[in-house]
């Protein structure tokens, strides 16, 4: 082997090491940009710019992008991860908040605030393809992990709808509690969560017969949700009370209250079940919580406005 070849290829093998390892890309809506933490470190290790005053993210391990909602710029902002640079803005209506990723890649669904719709957004061509009615400000969207169904969370219609992907057709409407926002949904896709902001609770429904099966009373203003599917346990950002709610799943009930930052909003878990990730809005940082003895073991400094709003975190472990 030649003395260049030798030194390429240390390079390479230099550049595939320092993208391994597992990372939270942070919206700072104060700032306009992501900040990347390595999670190895607790460290922001690089800083991307978006669209105007970002809020929603989601990841995609397939093609090692990040997709950002920019409600007031009216766009949505592509980051190539791995690289750490921005590729580019694309135009989607007149409020984009929540956004999910199809578990094979291929499309972003985003739910416009204003316009009272769901676009889909092709990952190969960068354009939106097709956009769904749904009810009044959607917010919270999510895809179950078989790619099959999208639900939706309406907040002044006050419940959710489950789209079917393929067919792109609401196939049932739920009536939740008040102001539903955050979603998410297990593992095994046979449950969907909801905050309820105004009534200040979860809704848990059961996916397999789009009903409510059970409501669970947590802080103020409840915004977003994170499942420990081996804990089998909820974790919910309340934004007023300034602490994150946990949820038992097999009694229904709140077991515990989490002080973090001052308006917590995005909440996202690490691969290994042993995190959860809060970023707070008004206070600047991420909080992290260890899983075993649900307490703040770390606090890391972000941008301006940090929201996060949605699946934040990328692995290369995975």
């Amino acid at each position: 082997m030649s003395y260049k070849s030798m030194i390429v290829g240390l390079l390479f093998v230099c550049n595939l090491q320092a993208q391994a390892g597992t990372f939270a890309l942070i919206t700072n809506q104060g700032s306009d940009n992501v900040s990347i933490i390595d999670l190895d470190q607790n460290l922001v290790i690089a800083t991307v710019p978006t669209g105007h005053r970002p809020a929603g993210i989601a990841i995609s391990n397939i093609d090692h992008r990040a997709y950002v909602t920019n409600p007031e710029s009216k766009d949505i902002s592509v980051i190539d991860i791995k690289n750490r640079k921005f590729i580019k803005n694309i135009p989607a209506g007149d409020g984009p908040v929540g956004i999910a990723v199809h578990p094979d890649g291929s499309e972003v669904y985003i739910a416009d605030w204003y316009k009272h719709e769901v676009y889909i957004l092709d990952t190969h061509r960068l354009e939106i393809i097709a956009s769904i009615p749904v009810g009044h400000s959607p917010s919270g969207i999510a895809v179950t992990p078989d790619g099959l169904s999208l639900y939706i969370s309406n907040r002044d219609d006050n419940n959710v709808m489950h789209i079917n992907i393929a067919e792109r057709k609401i196939v049932a409407t739920i009536m939740v509690g008040k102001a539903p926002f955050g979603i998410t949904i297990s593992d095994s896709g046979n449950q969907v969560y909801v905050a309820n902001v105004q009534s200040s609770d979860v809704s848990i429904i059961d996916s397999r017969t789009d009903t409510v099966i059970g409501t669970v009373a947590v802080g103020l203003f409840p915004y977003a949700i994170t499942h420990d599917q081996p804990g089998n346990r909820l974790f919910v950002t309340n934004q007023r009370d300034n602490d994150v709610s946990v949820i038992d799943l097999a009694s229904f009930r709140e077991i515990k209250r989490i002080i973090v930052g001052e308006y917590p909003e995005g909440i996202d878990i690490h691969p290994s079940r042993e995190y959860v990730y809060v970023a707070s809005w008004f206070d600047d940082k991420v909080s992290v919580i260890d899983l075993n003895t649900l307490e703040v073991i770390n606090e890391i400094d972000t941008g301006k406005g940090s929201r996060a709003y949605g699946k934040f975190i990328y692995s290369t472990e995975d």
